[in-house]
C-alpha cells in the first residue's frame, strides 16, 4: 500500500477533536438542595479526560498451558480540575456535597447533614462530560452514573505565587458511564447498542 497524504488528508473529519472543546455538567444531589452552582462547574472546570474502564483478563491453565478469557468490568476513578473565584461557589458546594457524606465534626459514625439520609442514592447525582465540536455543537458525551465526590484536593498557597489563579481537583466515584455520540442528522444515539436516548 503507497502512502498518500491526500487520502489521509480526506478521511480526517473536522480537522480532528481538539482537548479545548468540552463542557462538564454536574447534576447535584436533589436531596441536598437545588442551590449549586451548576451554571458554574460548565465554565471552571478546567481540564479532565474523558472516562475509561477496563474489562479484567482471566487466566485458565488447562495442560501446560494458559488462555485468556473476559473477566469483569471495573470503571477507573474520574477526575477534573476546577479553577477558583473568590466567590469559592464550586468549591463550597463540593465540600458540602462530600460533608453529606460522612460529616467532619461527628464522633459517630456517618451522620449525614439535613436533607440527606442512610439512602446511598440520596448523596449521588449524574455527571456529563461533553466533548464539542468546532461549531460549539456535541460530538461525543459521557455520562457518569451515580457519581459522588470522594475527594476534594487542596489548594496551593504560597507568597511566591504571582500571576496565577487558585485551582483544585476533584475526584469522584461511579457505578459505570454511558457514552453517546451524535449522529449526522443531530440524534444523540447511545453508543454499543444501547436504546436510544433524547438530546438535552
Amino acid at each position: 500500500m503507497s502512502l498518500n497524504i491526500n487520502e489521509f488528508r480526506s478521511n480526517f473529519r473536522g480537522d480532528g477533536a481538539r482537548p479545548t472543546l468540552f463542557e462538564i455538567i454536574v447534576n447535584f444531589p436533589i436531596a441536598l438542595g437545588t442551590d449549586f452552582p451548576t451554571g458554574d462547574m460548565k465554565l471552571f472546570a478546567k481540564a479532565t479526560t474523558l472516562p475509561t474502564s477496563t474489562v479484567g483478563s482471566i487466566i485458565v491453565p488447562y495442560q501446560g498451558r494458559q488462555i485468556k478469557v473476559a473477566g469483569d468490568r471495573v470503571y477507573d476513578d474520574w477526575n477534573c480540575t476546577i479553577i477558583n473565584d473568590e466567590s469559592f461557589s464550586i468549591r463550597d458546594a463540593m465540600e458540602y456535597w462530600n460533608n453529606s457524606m460522612d460529616q467532619h465534626s461527628t464522633d459517630a459514625g456517618q451522620k449525614r447533614v439535613s436533607g440527606a439520609s442512610a439512602n446511598p442514592y440520596s448523596y449521588v447525582a449524574n455527571v456529563v462530560i461533553n466533548q464539542l465540536g468546532k461549531q460549539g455543537d456535541i460530538i461525543k458525551s459521557y455520562t457518569l452514573v451515580n457519581a459522588f465526590p470522594y475527594l476534594i484536593g487542596q489548594i496551593d498557597l504560597s507568597f511566591e505565587s504571582n500571576d496565577a489563579i487558585e485551582e483544585f481537583d476533584c475526584t469522584f466515584a461511579y457505578d459505570y458511564f454511558i457514552p453517546t455520540k451524535v449522529d449526522g442528522v443531530g440524534d444523540v444515539t447511545v453508543s454499543n447498542r444501547l436504546p436510544k436516548t433524547t438530546k438535552t
